[in-house]
């Protein structure tokens, strides 16, 4: 129940970053932060090829939007405004470049370059990382920083990787992070960002908390590797280990650093089913394991020729608190005109959430504590609907210290999260 300090005031809704995420040479994913309140929608405005104003809605459940049908190697400049009933919040804005258009008969060898390092997200003790790479592939790369004495750590993370969670933090402390590329012996020019820890709660000081495994999904697939993605919902592993077959029947094991939550295994073959187990691993001792079937994806002259019918592809909780659910999901071939997400509430009556085409993630907000709902995902083509995913997930009971202090809800950056060619 709402304490009556939460009932007396009333939270403004407000606009925190507005930063992009991704760009291909036709499109580019925008990520904000809303830090308190919410809104009822977004707009996003800019100007097309043609110097026209466009203007893209999109739902107040959402944290980031793909903006699509741009031009090649052209600068956009992006304003994005919350909207409540009538009125509109000022505006973030920011600018962005498409990127040219692949020369795929180019023999020359693409040279790897860092893109945007932001801020994922922040704990007490830890810091999430998030990079892009917006041509080229590093062999590793290296993210160094200092700890509370000052002295110098550097944290190594595998080359198909795109984020790293940085634990072992000094609660109330501001970190600076260089992130380097790495290609053979040569290290690429740094990035670097700043992140503050959060402040150290009393149930975080008073309970040691025993690392869990939660949700594992496959975020996307391609002929020959497929991308895989983990939650930890308590504590923290010292690293992970993914095991499957490859296609010869022997057993492989790809070993993961702790702070990661993502790794693309490689050198798979095209069209066929692999299972994953992943375990997490804290001194000697290893977890139970979580597992998901991925099949690659076919590797033919006829989809170059023929139009591809859009496919959903996996469904996946990626966060859950007392009163919402974060859903992504991964569309392996086409693109759906937009997506809709059905449940029902807390008195079973039968709720409908639109989502644009461009987003591959939804947060399902005004949910119960404590309580189981399914959720199903349909794609919209059109007037067509394609056969639903679907999920359960339970929301997470209401902590005690939320009763007895409310925290005022904040969020930190916005970042790229993922990039295809077309995406």
């Amino acid at each position: 129940p709402l304490t009556d300090q939460e009932e007396a005031i009333p939270v403004q809704p407000s606009l925190g970053e507005l930063s992009v995420v991704d760009v291909t040479s036709d499109s580019v994913r925008l990520y904000w932060t809303v830090p308190t309140g919410s809104f009822d929608s977004f707009l996003v405005q800019y100007k097309d090829a043609d110097g026209q104003p466009q203007a893209l809605p999109v739902e107040g459940g959402s944290r980031e939007v793909t903006v699509t049908s741009l031009a090649p190697s052209r600068r956009y400049k992006f304003n994005l405004f919350g909207v409540s009933g009538r009125k509109r919040s000022s505006p973030l804005s920011t600018d962005a470049t498409t990127a040219p258009i692949p020369n795929v008969e180019q023999e020359i060898p693409v040279q790897p370059s860092l893109g945007d390092l932001s801020v994922l997200d922040v704990t007490s003790n830890s810091v999430r990382l998030y990079w892009t790479v917006p041509t080229g592939r590093f062999d590793s790369f290296l993210v160094q920083y200092k700890d509370a004495d000052g002295q110098p750590q550097a944290l190594p993370v595998e080359g198909g990787s795109r984020e790293v969670t940085v634990t072992s933090l000094v609660p109330s402390r501001r970190y600076k992070f260089n992130l380097y590329g790495v290609s053979g012996r040569k290290r690429s020019s740094p990035l670097s960002t700043d992140a503050t820890t959060a402040r150290l709660t009393d149930s975080e000081e008073a309970t040691p908390v025993q690392p869990s495994l939660g949700e594992f999904s496959v975020l996307d697939v391609a002929s020959d590797s497929a991308r895989l993605y983990w939650t930890v919902p308590t504590g923290s592993f010292d690293s992970f280990l993914v095991q499957y077959k490859d296609a010869d029947g022997e057993p492989q094991a790809l070993p993961v650093e702790g702070g990661s939550r993502e790794v693309t295994v490689t050198s798979l073959v095209p069209s066929r089913r692999y299972k994953f187990n992943l375990y997490g691993v804290s001194g000697h001792k290893r977890s139970s394991p979580l597992s998901t079937d991925a099949t690659t994806a076919s590797l033919t002259d006829s989809e170059k020729v023929i139009p591809v019918q859009p496919s959903l592809g996996e469904l996946s909780v990626l966060d859950v608190t007392s009163d919402s659910v974060r859903l992504y999901w991964t569309v392996p071939t086409g693109s759906f005109d937009s997506f809709l997400v059905q449940y029902k509430d807390a008195n079973g009556q039968p709720q409908v959430l639109p989502v644009e085409g461009g987003s591959r993630e939804v947060t399902v907000t005004n949910l119960a504590p404590s309580r189981r709902y399914k959720f199903n995902l349909y794609g919209v083509s059109g007037r067509k609907r394609s056969s639903p995913l679907s999920i359960d997930a339970t929301t997470a009971p209401v902590p005690n210290v939320e009763q007895a202090a409310p925290v005022q809800p904040s969020l930190g950056e916005l970042s790229v999260l993922d990039v295809t060619s077309d995406s």
